[in-house]
């Protein structure tokens, strides 16, 4: 009596068990002259699965033999609980330690692989007896069974599963699709707030690469494309703002050539692309004067260079009237106005007197 009675426990960092409180009935005492035999008395406790309030028997026998029965909670022996979320949902978890534990004892392991702490997967102490786990914009590639190991024993935490969320694609509004050539072609993009993800400039699906005609600026929520002395075909096109879920595309842009001034030149197309190009010599006084005249009129219509488009790797052959006393040495062939020296893949012949 006094000595045991109370409440009996059983106690785990998670899990504790208590008697009711135990009271004990003095025996009833004998003459002195007789011998009293007290063996140790123990206490017999069962707690059944369904957590219900323990029975407590008392048997005031000789020997009393206690036997505990403690079945753990079910939670422990279901399967590992899943936790479904969208792509970019960051994820939070508490996970309960023993006080002594340190945050650096707190290891967390994906499919049986341990991950280290980085700026997508934080560890950090919240208190003395709790850790917290965040996964920062959970992504698909972070699905799979997430436990935890404290003090050598491994705990389940959750089966994550990832929604990839859906990539959107719109299409933007520009005040015109058409442009002149050497025109200047703008395009500006503005968001309500700087975009949580970036985004990449292309041109017809590859990034654009700016240079003396090309700008591209980012000022935080609003993203700038500028084209100068837009070329027809190398211009054209679809330009796209693209980031990992979200891609807006211009219409398809396409630009007017300027209209080509008629050619006094011939153009005779052969087998190997071969262009006959004949440059009028003066005869006479008369003619020259006439020439001059003709231009004094009309002074601002120059022949335009003509335009000659092959295929690679085409022989393109240009034959060029001279007068007869003018040798090959005297013809100096130009391109950009820089002067092209012969070579095996330019050829400079005289095939007869008047023409090379």
């Amino acid at each position: 009596p006094d000595e045991d009675e109370g409440v009996y426990t059983l106690k785990s960092d998670h899990l504790i068990l208590d008697t009711p409180s135990i009271s004990i009935v003095p025996e009833e005492k004998k003459p002195q002259n007789e011998t009293v035999t007290i063996e140790e008395e123990e206490e017999t406790i069962t707690i059944t699965p369904e957590q219900q309030k323990p029975e407590t028997s008392v048997q005031e026998t000789e020997t009393v033999e206690t036997v505990v029965e403690v079945e753990q909670p079910k939670t422990i022996q279901q399967e590992m609980p899943e936790h479904e979320v969208e792509e970019n949902t960051t994820v939070t978890l508490t996970i309960e330690k023993p006080q002594q534990t340190a945050t650096n004892d707190v290891h967390l392991f994906k499919d049986g692989q341990e991950v280290k702490p980085s700026e997508h997967i934080q560890l950090t102490s919240t208190s003395p007896t709790t850790t917290e786990v965040q996964i920062i914009k959970a992504k698909p590639e972070d699905e799979g069974e997430y436990t935890v190991v404290i003090d050598n024993k491994e705990q389940p935490l959750m089966k994550l599963k990832v929604h990839p969320k859906p990539v959107v694609r719109q299409q933007m509004q520009l005040p015109k699709t058409q442009f002149n050539e050497k025109e200047t072609l703008t395009i500006v993009c503005q968001f309500d707030a700087t975009p949580e993800e970036p985004f990449i400039l292309l041109h017809n699906d590859k990034p654009i690469v700016a240079d003396s005609r090309i700008t591209t600026t980012v000022e935080d929520n609003k993203y700038t494309i500028v084209v100068k002395d837009l070329r027809p075909e190398e211009d054209e096109g679809v330009y796209t703002l693209k980031s990992d879920h979200l891609i807006l595309d211009t219409p398809s842009i396409s630009i007017v050539p300027e209209e080509k001034k008629p050619q006094t030149e011939t153009e005779i197309v052969e087998e190997e692309e071969t262009v006959t190009v004949t440059v009028n010599q003066p005869e006479t006084k008369e003619v020259i004067e006439e020439v001059i005249e003709e231009i004094k009129q009309e002074p601002k219509k120059k022949p335009e260079m003509p335009i000659q488009e092959v295929e690679e790797m085409s022989t393109v052959t240009l034959t060029i009237e001279k007068p007869q006393n003018t040798t090959t040495k005297d013809v100096v062939l130009l391109k950009n106005g820089e002067q092209l020296k012969p070579s095996d893949h330019v050829k400079i012949k005289s095939i007869s007197p008047t023409t090379t």
